[in-house]
Formats: C-alpha cells, structure tokens, sequence
C-alpha cells in the first residue's frame, strides 16, 4: 500500500531515527545501509529536506540527520509529503468503477474499513516506533559498513 519511494524514505528515516544525537551520515552511506540507490535516494533526502523531516548539511562532518525528533513524526506525515493526500487507494477495484459510500463497488464496506484501519496505523506509528523494532539491524548494516572500510 506504501509505493517504493516512501518504503525507502521509511528506511532512510528509520536508520536516521537510530543515529547518536549529533551524528549525521552522507547520502551514499545511507544509501548503502538502506540498500537504496544512491541518486535516487538523493532526490527522497531533498524532498523530505524541503518538507522538514531531515536537515542535510555540506561540507566537513556533513550529511543527514531527522529534521525534527522521531517521536514528532508519523508515518502519515511520510506518505503525504511523498505520495501527496491521495497516496492510498480509495478503491481496492479501482477503474471498476466510481466508487463511493453512496455507489460502492463489490467490496467497498469491506475495503473502507481496512483503509480506516490503515490511515488509523500511520498516524498512530511514529519513526520512534520503526526505530525501536530497527536498532538491531541498522547497527548490524553500520558494523558492516565500518568493516568494509566505511566505502560505498
């Protein structure tokens, strides 16, 4: 339900969610720890750059870091800065038809209420949450970088 852009800016955010205060990384280390292209993954850091979510510095000790604290940011937040306010399906047949509460498709009820129940998660979810679940991994995919030289 999520497109691939924001299922990247949720690992980018995610791993950026982990790092020690003050600590920033460099596109291409981030691209490497998330698995992501780097170019693409450049352009998801300036979108989200503009949006406030991130604050990307140049130069010496430069590179990303979240915009604002983990906890202040829902997923929510994510998907309408990427994916705009119609980034989930209002219709699971969509093109079938117009779909509405007065003129549902086949499984409009059924649909409406998992989409409810979607909307419900990302606002609730915040970046803290996914980092609680990802310290593990990112600090793995951090080892593995460091290990390797820090070369991307």
């Amino acid at each position: 339900m999520l497109t691939t852009t924001t299922q990247h800016a949720l690992r980018a955010l995610t791993t950026l969610a982990v790092l020690p205060p003050g600590q920033r990384l460099l596109t291409r280390e981030l691209a490497r720890i998330t698995r992501t292209p780097v170019n693409y993954l450049g352009k998801i850091l300036v979108t989200l750059e503009h949006a406030g979510l991130v604050s990307g510095k140049r130069g010496l000790h430069g590179g990303y870091c979240l915009g604002k604290p983990a906890h202040e940011i829902p997923l929510s937040l994510v998907v309408q800065v990427l994916e705009g306010q119609g980034g989930l399906p209002t219709c699971l047949l969509a093109g079938f038809r117009d779909c509405s509460d007065e003129n549902g498709c086949p499984v409009h009820n059924r649909f409406r209420h998992l989409r409810t129940q979607w909307e419900q998660f990302l606002a609730e979810t915040t970046l803290a949450d996914l980092a609680e679940g990802a310290e593990k991994d990112v600090s793995k995919h951090f080892s593995l970088w460091y290990e390797e030289g820090g070369k991307v």
